[in-house]
């Protein structure tokens, strides 16, 4: 993220700061996550159901796209949760759209709309899809950080379980916030990968869908304070459930940050389950049968 002072006041200050830019670090992780599970509703490719639990390591997820439709004019609505140190501290609602396209650079890409991603109002997220997989090309609103990486492969073509695939391994990057106070913007390493675990049964209050499909993923921010050089670590792991012929129907994201400085340890837990969808879109410009 983003003259050396007495040890005590080192101590307090880097404590102080880093629960106040916790809403920064938060957000800069949920756009990386909310982007990898938007994706991956265009991105996965199965052609038939075969049964709950979990696969066998690098079976392949082969055939048409029906577990994950991804027509210009489809709605989804969800209900979403948000839990800070074992307390309920919000709930709300998000409606995903797909808009239509734009143009990112040379390439053409997809835009996905959303009205309240974990309560922090409207955000738009830009992806294209090949044979090869699906490539990120970002989002708005989005962060200095998050720039340094982009585009990226988000999940290549075949899907495997099992195998988890690394989307981002980046170190020496600069962050948003000068967290130690000393005019320096701080350093951090981030590694993001997923990985395909196999199909479930979710129960949301928009159905029972059978044979939805699991996929976890974990990315790990590393920052080193730039004014004595400690270390801070943010974990985020997510459970994404996909349905064939509605996309996602449910999402767990667990974010938890290290003590800084003897600071005590956080965490936050974001639900959203599907309330109700609209699967009567318009074909995308990408669609293609033989991916």
């Amino acid at each position: 993220m983003k003259d050396s002072l007495s040890g005590v006041k080192i101590l307090m200050q880097n404590q102080q700061t880093f629960f106040k830019v916790m809403p920064f670090l938060k957000q800069a992780i949920r756009l990386i996550f909310l982007v990898l599970a938007m994706m991956i509703v265009v991105a996965c490719t199965v052609s038939r159901p075969v049964g709950n639990g979990t696969r066998l390591p690098y079976e392949t997820i082969e055939g048409g796209r029906h577990y994950f439709p991804d027509d210009i004019g489809m709605e989804w609505t969800y209900t979403g949760s948000i839990i800070e140190h074992l307390q309920r501290v919000s709930t709300y609602t998000n409606i995903t759209k797909v808009t239509g396209t734009t143009q990112k650079g040379d390439e053409r890409v997809t835009i996905f709309h959303e009205s309240n991603p974990a309560n922090r109002g409207e955000s738009e997220s830009y992806f294209k899809r090949n044979k090869e997989g699906i490539t990120y090309f970002g989002g708005e609103p989005t962060t200095d950080f998050e720039r340094q990486f982009i585009p990226y492969r988000v999940i290549p073509f075949p899907i495997v379980f099992q195998k988890p695939y690394v989307q981002i391994e980046k170190t020496g990057l600069l962050y948003d916030i000068d967290m130690d106070n000393d005019g320096i913007n701080e350093k951090a390493d981030i590694r993001a990968e997923v990985i395909a675990m196999g199909f479930e049964t979710i129960t949301t209050p928009a159905g029972i869908f059978r044979n939805a499909l699991k996929l976890q993923g974990r990315m790990i921010i590393g920052l080193t304070l730039s004014v004595n050089h400690k270390k801070a670590e943010m974990l985020d792991t997510t459970t994404h459930w996909f349905a064939p012929g509605v996309g996602m129907v449910q999402g767990i994201e667990k974010i938890e940050f290290s003590s800084v400085a003897g600071s005590t340890p956080s965490g936050t837990l974001i639900t959203e389950i599907l309330q109700r969808f609209n699967t009567n879109g318009t074909p995308s410009p990408f669609d293609s049968p033989g991916y």
